[in-house]
């Protein structure tokens, strides 16, 4: 398992660590020991320029995801999930909103993201149920591992 963290805002401080042993908690809950991933971490500005760019979307977003797999993901071997692009000013706004720390609601995101990087998709109603489903067991599967 390989995790690349890269940040390019410099507004707000991180515990880059906290921040890789979530994305590693995440991989390990799903059996992904041969998974690389990388997350960027960026600022409002940055995040609507990817969007622009990417997904023709000239506004900010919280988190973006650019899967490098299609179709089934290998359970064996090394392979390249993809990448993770949070803004962090969205989840500090965000974070204060729902009254939760930074780092949860950047957690939130890497699972929202991980979840899009494994082809879940909220675009249609029926879909969207599946994926907070999904989002809720792992976030919950997280917690109980911080808390043990």
């Amino acid at each position: 398992m390989e995790i690349q963290i890269r940040t390019l805002q410099r507004k707000i401080k991180l515990d880059r660590k906290k921040i890789e042993e979530m994305v590693e908690k995440i991989l390990l809950e799903n059996n992904l020991f041969g998974a690389e991933i990388s997350v960027l971490l960026v600022n409002d500005r940055q995040i609507r320029h990817l969007n622009r760019t990417f997904r023709g979307v000239d506004r900010f977003t919280n988190v973006l995801t650019f899967p490098m797999q299609r179709g089934k993901i290998p359970l064996t071997g090394n392979f390249l999930l993809g990448d993770i692009v949070v803004s962090v000013e969205s989840a500090q706004r965000e974070a204060q909103e729902i009254q939760c720390s930074l780092e949860d609601r950047i957690g939130q995101l890497l699972v929202h993201g991980f979840l899009h990087l494994r082809g879940f998709d909220h675009s249609l109603k029926e879909d969207e149920k599946i994926m907070r489903k999904k989002e809720k067991q792992l976030w919950n599967k997280i917690q109980q591992d911080k808390e043990n």
